[in-house]
């Protein structure tokens, strides 16, 4: 390995270059220039050799000799919760656990992106036999590496260029038997599964515990662990079954190794049975050869410009297809990828999708056409866009998602005889978004899939009027409900509650002051509002007042159902809003005002209901532009638990509001005023767009929201 020395002064000249040279917060996006890679040479040591300078007592520390500097490649990813405060790098040699004091560290340290460490003054620890690097500090009284300071991160750390993660391809038997080859690195296990019972959460979602499961590869008379954070997004999500192919960090407690996965999404792949029913075409890429698309009965055709569509591999062993206008001097770019003809009936394709390389307002990247006389003339065939049933990538914002998988399942049913699927790519030299796909499967219809925007979500509730149509509906919005875990609200709202479709502000309800002259396009910009920056604002506290930052309410106070599940997770119900009028909202119902106690700053009150309403009690008023949302709210929750919301009548404060039944739900006060409130604000692009963001996540929907008619129609005869 090429070695050179550095004295103190260089260290600190080296690493300002690089911070102020390359560190950038849209990282190797191709637009931004001066991100370049770590020099050659600038690590003295390898990770394999700094980490056997420690003995391995986890009640010890090892100091570090001066000059000392490693470079590796982040393998963690803390967006989904499941690390907390910690960074895994690894080089060719092993792996090193970093301990650093902030949170959420993938938007500085990006998955795969070098990063290299001046380890003056730092020291090597060790927790259940992992060597941890951090700062010198005290764990019950013993030495022990301590975070570094958030502050004090850029004095230590320097990054450069992302590029693919390689993992090693391994078994459970060959980790168990040769722990220290494998630990701290990425590795990939196929034909693995989990040795629980069938249902097993990750971890426990309900108590945020984090919990320990079981899998194996059937090379081991012994299962590994797989240990998961009952904070994590996924905590409360069932883990697959069958089998599949996991890519996991390398962990140990006590000399037992323990796996350890950034997220199910990239790291759980390929699990579960078979698909039922006829395949009529399935393409993973895992056997087409990297660089030019060049598969039999496949059209790969530049259109317009010099793009075609392209495969590679992320280096964990998965390929895909991908089209990027990158340096291609086109003016125009339009790439098609057209699938073989299925001579076929009610159809139904299923595909991935992921994007990266984001360019600002390069909205139209990728569309999928539908065609029936397509006879290998791409500009003769006509051509039927069904995008619009696809759940793509959100494009046109610089720090969007990278490489977030979508999953995408699309009703053919309308196409018969001659069907021909085409993806299609549109960028340019400037508009040079990156797209991949991957996961092509055409099959028949699944039955059980609906699709709202056809109809066919509802159809049980049609023809249906009154409690009958309360209780079909309930039963549909029930029927694909997922839990999302607790945790998983603060990643939802990154797209369900984007104030500006940036990804970099939260709409509060209960802070946002409207326009007068328009008042359903926020802008941020009247007299004494403020605004929360995404994930940078988010917290559990309310603070001294307004404005301090924004954490989870319940519409409907976790008190009243006596904090069980699904309600406690359901977001139709649970909205991002600041923290301190949270707290003064407490867990009194919404209602009108009629003597205010405490107004906030975008007008919501708290105070004596109206005597006019039926209720003066103390209630807390939003403003008008969202009382509809609100009230739609509680409509969505007497339809979502009508098995259920009767019992609640003695739970805290829920008996100022509910009647104790299941078919009218509330009492003739709050019922008068919820359709009021539904009536006199409609439905606003802010709730379709929630709506859509959360049936993508949680698999349901508010049916008032998509059919505004249907409060009129269940309780319109029930109030006087």
């Amino acid at each position: 390995m090429k070695q050179f020395i550095f004295n103190k002064s260089f260290i600190t000249l080296f690493l300002g270059v690089l911070i102020f040279g390359c560190v950038d917060r849209n990282y190797n996006d191709p637009e931004n220039k001066e991100i370049s890679p770590i020099p050659e040479g600038s690590a003295t040591i390898t990770i394999g050799e700094l980490k056997a300078m420690h003995s391995g007592r986890d009640n010890d520390t090892t100091s570090i000799p001066e000059n000392t500097v490693i470079v590796g490649q982040v393998i963690s990813d803390d967006e989904a919760g499941n690390i907390y405060k910690e960074l895994y790098l690894k080089d060719a040699t092993g792996g090193i656990l970093i301990r650093l004091d902030k949170s959420p560290l993938y938007p500085t340290f990006r998955y795969g992106q070098q990063v290299g460490i001046i380890c003056d003054d730092l020291v090597l620890g060790s927790y259940g036999g992992n060597v941890q690097l951090g700062i010198p500090s005290l764990y019950k009284g013993s030495p022990a590496a301590g975070r570094v300071p958030g502050p004090l991160m850029e004095q230590y750390m320097f990054t450069g260029t992302i590029d693919s993660v390689e993992a090693i391809t391994a078994t459970v038997k060959e980790i168990q038997e040769d722990l220290s080859t494998y630990l701290g690195r990425k590795v990939r296990i196929d034909q693995i599964e989990s040795a629980d019972s069938e249902g097993t959460t990750y971890a426990d979602a309900e108590n945020e515990k984090t919990k320990n499961r079981n899998f194996n590869d059937g090379t081991s008379s012994s299962n590994i662990t797989l240990r998961s954070s009952g904070f994590s997004d996924f905590a409360g999500a069932v883990m697959p079954s069958g089998k599949g192919t996991m890519y996991a960090i390398v962990g140990t407690f006590n000399g037992s190794p323990q796996l350890l996965i950034n997220n199910p999404k990239t790291d759980m792949v390929n699990f579960g049975e078979p698909v039922e029913g006829n395949v009529y075409l399935e393409e993973k890429f895992e056997e087409v050869t990297e660089g030019e698309l060049s598969i039999e009965g496949w059209t790969n055709s530049n259109e317009q410009g010099t793009v075609k569509w392209k495969v590679e591999g992320d280096g964990n062993g998965n390929k895909y297809a991908y089209a990027n206008a990158y340096q291609s001097n086109d003016a125009v770019s339009e790439a098609w990828m057209v699938l073989p003809t299925i001579n076929e009936s009610n159809l139904q394709l299923s595909f991935r999708a992921a994007a990266g390389f984001f360019v600002e307002d390069h909205l139209d990247v990728l569309r999928v056409k539908v065609s029936t006389n397509y006879n290998n003339s791409i500009s003769v065939a006509t051509w039927e866009d069904v995008t619009d049933q696809a759940n793509l990538p959100v494009f046109g914002n610089r720090d969007g998602d990278w490489w977030d998988w979508k999953e995408s399942k699309i009703d053919l049913s309308s196409f018969s005889g001659n069907v021909t699927i085409a993806f299609v790519y549109y960028g340019s030299n400037t508009n040079s978004t990156k797209v991949e796909i991957d996961n092509i499967v055409v099959t028949d219809v699944d039955d059980t899939t609906t699709d709202p925007d056809n109809g066919d979500y509802y159809d049980k509730a049609n023809g249906k009027e009154g409690f009958s149509l309360k209780t079909a509906l309930s039963e549909i919005i029930s029927a694909n409900h997922t839990d999302i875990s607790y945790g998983g609200l603060w990643t939802l709202y990154h797209t369900s509650d984007d104030k500006y479709q940036k990804s970099e502000t939260i709409w509060d309800m209960y802070s946002d002051i409207p326009d007068p002259e328009n008042p359903s396009v926020p802008d941020g910009a009247q007299p004494g509002e403020y605004e929360y920056t995404i994930t940078d604002d988010q917290c559990g506290n309310s603070g001294s007042g307004e404005g301090y930052c924004y954490n989870r309410e319940h519409v409907m106070p976790q008190s009243w159902f006596d904090k069980e599940y699904p309600m406690r997770t359901d977001a139709h119900h649970i909205v991002p809003t600041d923290a301190y009028v949270n707290t003064m909202r407490s867990n009194n119902p919404h209602g009108e005002v009629a003597t205010s106690t405490w107004t906030s700053k975008n007008g919501s009150k708290l105070g004596s209901g109206t005597s006019a309403s039926g209720y003066t009690g103390k209630v807390f008023e939003p403003i008008d532009e969202y009382k509809g949302d609100f009230a739609r709210m509680y409509l969505y929750m007497a339809t979502r638990y009508e098995d259920q919301i009767g019992s609640w009548v003695n739970n805290g404060q829920a008996g100022t509001v509910l009647d104790g039944s299941s078919d009218k739900v509330y009492k003739e006060w709050f019922l008068t005023l919820m359709l009021k409130w539904h009536n006199n604000d409609p439905v606003s692009f802010k709730e379709i767009d929630r709506n859509e963001q959360i049936f993508e996540r949680q698999g349901n929907r508010n049916p008032f929201i998509d059919h505004p008619e249907y409060a009129n129609m269940i309780w319109g005869n029930s109030v006087n």
